[in-house]
């Protein structure tokens, strides 16, 4: 019998350094992540971006030096030259996407608010932001994965849902914690999604919510879109 109790505290004990280790792991994965994020979007904005300026700003030279001599040639290095200015317009648009963590805003508050502008500019929606005063998250780790899962919320609102309305929430939940919601007007997840979790980004967003504690339901609304909303489970 005393064999027994301690094979089982020594099982619980093994069990417990397993879940720190696993949960320190999770953590570094989204630090590594965080990090790669950023250093992509960097090189896309200043490497790519400041070598398509320069295809732009010879593609210009070279329509106005031909305007005299081939106006037609001249019109052809006109429409090079704009079309390198949409893909410079993209480039900086996916950089500032990668690159945007909520502390470049000063706050997760102010960040949401970014990104729902952002997203409306972008994809032509309507996607607005409603943040309760005073209502925020100090963890640093806790903001930037509360701030992905919005926008892996917002990515499949935009490229599954069809969605043209988007509703991000902030909102106290209980003493010291909070309440994030977003909530679509598309075709709503499809139901075999919801049993099995097949979805790539759902399984996403439960990870980013599991390395935080914090539990995400995904439901399918009545008059349809989807509803994802972020609970705290023992972060604050």
């Amino acid at each position: 019998m005393v064999q027994r109790t301690q094979n089982l505290l020594e099982a619980n004990r093994k069990l417990r350094n397993e879940m720190v280790l696993r949960q320190r792991l999770e953590h570094e994965v989204i630090q590594i992540s965080e990090y790669e994020r950023k250093t992509i979007g960097q090189e896309l904005h200043d490497s790519l971006g400041q070598h398509l300026t320069g295809i732009a700003f010879l593609g210009q030279a070279l329509a106005e030096r031909l305007s005299g001599q081939s106006p037609g040639e001249s019109r052809a290095a006109q429409e090079l030259a704009r079309l390198v200015n949409e893909a410079i317009v993209m480039t900086r648009s996916l950089a500032r996407g990668l690159w945007q963590t909520p502390f470049e805003a000063g706050d997760l508050h102010s960040a949401l608010d970014q990104l729902a502008k952002d997203t409306a500019r972008r994809y032509g929606v309507q996607c607005r932001f409603f943040g309760e005063h005073g209502a925020d998250v100090s963890d640093d780790l806790v903001a930037i994965n509360l701030f992905r899962i919005v926008q892996e919320a917002i990515g499949n609102a935009i490229r599954h849902g069809k969605a043209t309305q988007i509703a991000i929430e902030l909102s106290p939940w209980g003493e010291g914690s909070y309440r994030l919601s977003v909530r679509d007007n598309g075709c709503g997840i499809a139901i075999e999604q919801m049993d099995n979790s097949s979805g790539l980004g759902l399984h996403i967003m439960e990870y980013r919510a599991n390395v935080i504690g914090a539990a995400v339901d995904v439901q399918r609304n009545c008059e349809g879109g989807t509803h994802v909303v972020v609970t705290e489970k023992y972060w604050s």
